[in-house]
Order: structure tokens, then sequence, then C-alpha cells
């Protein structure tokens, strides 16, 4: 299994498995003890890993970048030329773009 994303744990929460005993290696998606858990509960556990995309980000994390992508589409419409030059040499503009594009694919 892949590194686990930022909306695994939401998912987890989703499949009612908020606070049982079970520990999951974020890096590999392995299962690092469930032995707490019912038959039932690790199926749905184990589905939550097989149907996890890494890629999804948390709701917070969305959020927290669509606050930004507001907060710079209110401010451009204002920008001098300078300003928003000096704006595009301040940043990894590489960012910037996966920001956008991220914002853009969640809708």
């Amino acid at each position: 299994m892949a590194k686990l994303g930022s909306s695994f744990w939401e998912e987890v929460a989703e499949a009612g498995l908020t606070g049982l005993p079970f520990g999951v290696d974020m890096n590999s998606g392995v299962i690092l003890s469930a032995e707490g858990l019912t038959p039932e509960q690790r199926g749905r556990l184990d589905g939550v890993i097989a149907r996890h995309d890494p890629k999804k980000l948390s709701k917070r994390m969305l959020l927290q970048e669509n606050e930004q992508v507001k907060q710079f589409k209110d401010w451009l419409p204002t920008a001098t030329a300078d300003q928003i030059d000096a704006w595009v040499d301040s940043v990894d503009i590489k960012v910037v773009l996966k920001t956008i594009v991220k914002s853009l694919a969640a809708r």
C-alpha cells in the first residue's frame, strides 16, 4: 500500500472507526495493531485503506487553500503592475500553480 494522505483520518471517521484501538503507518498504509477490533471493524478499516486516495486533500486543507486562493483573488484586481511583479518574483510559482489546480479540481 502507498503512503496515506491528509484525508485518511476523515475517511476513518466517516467509517465510524474513530477512537478504536488501532494504529496505521502513514508512510506505508500498513495496519500496525488492530487486535482490539472486531472482524466487522477490521473489515471496514481494510476497506477505508483499500479505497483511500492519498492525493485527496482533507477538508481542513481544502478550506485553508481555498481561503488563500480567496485572499489572492480579492487582492489581484486591486494590485498594481509593480505589486504583481514583486509578488511573482517572491513566490515559488510551482507551489502557486499546484494550489490553483488542486483548488479547481476539488470543485
